[in-house]
């Protein structure tokens, strides 16, 4: 998890995220976030005091997806099917990607 914390001072972005981010991942494992949570900040730390920062590149947060629901492949198809929209898996002997038969 140090890289965490120098990702997060090399892009100035604010430490107390990466921390929510860490809680977040290790939400099951109270030690493990502990842990994972000084090494962040170790490594934040470190990268803070000796690193320059020398792109115009930072991170910043955005609400892009307010309002929208956000799901994968799986989800997708799951939904259509219990909405009641056929789904049939096709072979992949059946796709030939432009190319003839004969």
């Amino acid at each position: 998890m140090v890289y965490v914390g120098v990702a997060g001072a090399a892009s100035l972005h604010r430490h107390g995220d990466a921390e929510t981010t860490v809680r977040k991942a290790c939400l099951q494992k109270g030690e493990a976030a502990e842990l994972n949570l000084t090494r962040c900040a170790a490594g934040y730390g470190v990268a803070a005091a000796t690193l320059t920062k020398q792109d115009p590149y930072v991170v910043e947060p955005m609400n892009a997806n307010e309002g929208k629901i956000l799901i994968d492949g799986t989800l997708g198809r799951l939904g259509a099917m219990f909405a009641g929209v056929p789904w049939w898996p096709v072979p992949h002997h059946a796709v030939h990607f432009g190319r003839s038969k004969t």
